[in-house]
């Protein structure tokens, strides 16, 4: 290149597959120091801020300095960069993909197509003649690349096209998606099918959308999403869990400037607020920046810590446009919405109600001094880690023996496996939310534990984690499962406001999801109010029609034991 180009106005754009591979080349790059001081280094990747990316338009900053673009797939065909003459070409990229085994992302380095390669060629000389390197051998190509990329039917998850086609009155759902063009396999329509079953969306026995699967199918996100806002709802911390379901359904507020990646965190934690929780986090991050009095102050508070302005803009956008959605299909909002705003222990067990069954669990050393990092496992996997952006990464056993927590159990948002796997977005909750909100069988087996009653039971959530619990307590789930699956169901059929048993019923489940006392939460009166003769709600003045609708409807928002 240097004897072809003297001129250093020619600037070498990389592509890269992965955020990390650009960290790493950056680095490599700067430590050599005789190379390093004729080049003006530049990575390119949506985790930066805004000024950051456009310096690449810029041109070098010196005339003895070549610049060099560092990139992902971003450069390929969202712009075009006029001064770019060379193009260093590794064919590699990082592909989204689904496992349906352990039910989470893959987001693993592989080959492009080559349809992308003939896109990624023509970044060379868009105003000059240019030339592209292709890091690979031709017989690479002819063995290794496909002719075009996978389509997103095939990679992702297909629970919502299959809400979608539900709400096209499709008879035969499985039938409907093997006609396209790039059917899906008949396991991941069934792996949707029982998820959406799981989640209350679907009737278990005919597969028909349930009166909250009708909303969720028009809900525009992710139906755990559109689940938790739902709960939200009834739960009367609207506010809140608006604002979680806004950003992740959207994206992270944060940028990430490569050498300032210690600094985040911090920011992070200090918004965490000692809540162990990320959810909280974006909770906490979204009230100060609407706190702000103008564009300049929300701007400069954006500038202090970290976060892309555009990105938050776009977040209370969301969050308009989800508050006036679930406007649709519930009562009126008011400021009853929000009676439980502040109430942070019922947010983070309201994260298990809409993102079950993804729960992972610390497994803390017998050595109650330890300060060994946690160690997390999953029912898919014995070993797994929290992302090093969550406030959570670097917890150690002996964080979890003196939090207020007091719990091993954590929810997540997403899985995804890159060099190792990762759990993204996590919060703890109590053994109680997950025992209200999970999928819990009664085991035959009995608690060696000597500590607590002979008479303990053993619950079973999810086929993989073992909770001890008395008779009492395992009755008292029962009965306010049964009373909320009705209640649910009722709400998402018609609009009206709460009648005061209903509040009631909120405010006990608040109760027993939200303590770690055992003692506190067990009483007979609760029993008494919630017994099982009592389910059927005498006070509904609905027609016929609803009343009939919920009888035969045998699915259930949450599974009972």
């Amino acid at each position: 290149m240097k004897k072809k180009r003297k001129s250093l106005n020619c600037t070498i754009l990389v592509f890269l597959p992965g955020w990390s591979d650009i960290i790493k080349c950056t680095q490599l790059l700067r430590q050599r120091t005789l190379l390093a001081s004729y080049l003006h280094i530049l990575p390119l990747h949506s985790l930066l801020p805004l000024h950051n990316q456009q310096e690449i338009f810029d041109p070098s900053p010196h005339p003895n300095l070549r610049k060099v673009i560092l990139s992902t797939s971003i450069a390929e065909t969202s712009i075009t960069i006029d001064d770019v003459v060379y193009v260093l070409d590794t064919g590699r990229t990082k592909a989204s993909d689904y496992d349906l085994e352990t039910q989470g992302k893959c987001l693993l380095p592989t080959n492009i197509s080559r349809a992308n390669l003939l896109q990624r060629k023509g970044r060379a000389g868009r105003t000059q003649p240019g030339e592209c390197y292709r890091l690979f051998t031709r017989c690479n190509e002819r063995l290794s690349f496909v002719d075009f990329p996978q389509a997103e039917m095939i990679t992702s998850r297909l629970d919502n096209i299959y809400l979608q086609a539900k709400l096209l009155n499709v008879d035969n759902i499985k039938i409907f998606l093997q006609d396209a063009l790039d059917p899906p396999s008949i396991e991941a329509i069934e792996h949707a099918e029982k998820f959406l079953c799981d989640i209350g969306a679907l009737v278990s026995e005919t597969n028909e959308l349930t009166p909250v699967g009708k909303i969720l199918a028009h809900l525009p996100m992710d139906p755990q999403i559109g689940k938790l806002l739902i709960m939200g709802y009834l739960f009367s911390c609207f506010d809140p869990i608006l604002t979680i379901a806004s950003i992740l359904s959207y994206r992270d507020p944060f940028v990430t400037p490569i050498d300032k990646i210690q600094e985040i965190n911090e920011i992070r934690r200090r918004f965490a607020d000692n809540t162990m929780s990320d959810h909280l986090m974006l909770v906490n991050i979204y009230q100060e920046w609407k706190r702000q009095r103008n564009y300049r102050d929300k701007n400069r508070f954006c500038s202090e810590n970290f976060l892309n302005s555009n990105h938050m803009k776009m977040i209370d956008k969301v969050r308009n446009q989800l508050k006036h959605l679930i406007q649709d299909y519930f009562a009126s909002y008011t400021d009853d919405a929000n009676r439980n705003k502040n109430n942070y222990d019922l947010i983070c067990a309201l994260m298990c109600a809409g993102f079950y069954p993804n729960i992972a669990r610390i497994r803390l050393s017998l050595d109650k001094s330890s300060k060994r990092p946690c160690l997390l496992e999953t029912k898919y996997e014995k070993r797994i880690l929290i992302h090093p952006r969550s406030i959570n990464a670097k917890l150690r056993d002996n964080d979890i023996r003196r939090s207020s927590v007091q719990s091993t159990l954590i929810v997540y948002h997403e899985k995804i496996r890159t060099s190792s796997i990762y759990i993204h977005d996590t919060s703890f909750i109590s053994p109680y939310a997950l025992l209200f909100f999970g999928k819990s069988q009664l085991t035959t087996e009995k608690s060696t534990n000597t500590t607590i009653n002979n008479n303990d039971n053993i619950i079973l959530i999810d086929n993989w984690i073992k909770i001890n619990i008395d008779n009492k307590t395992n009755e008292l789930i029962y009965v306010l499962k049964e009373k909320f699956n009705y209640l649910v169901e009722k709400k998402a059929l018609k609009k009206n406001i709460f009648l005061d048993n209903e509040q009631h019923l909120i405010e006990t489940i608040i109760h027993f999801i939200t303590k770690q006392d055992k003692n506190l939460l067990i009483q007979n009166k609760l029993i008494d109010d919630y017994s099982k003769k009592n389910i059927i709600y005498e006070d509904w003045d609905d027609d016929d029609n609803d009343r009939r609708d919920l009888s035969n409807t045998n699915s259930s928002v949450f599974n009972q034991n």
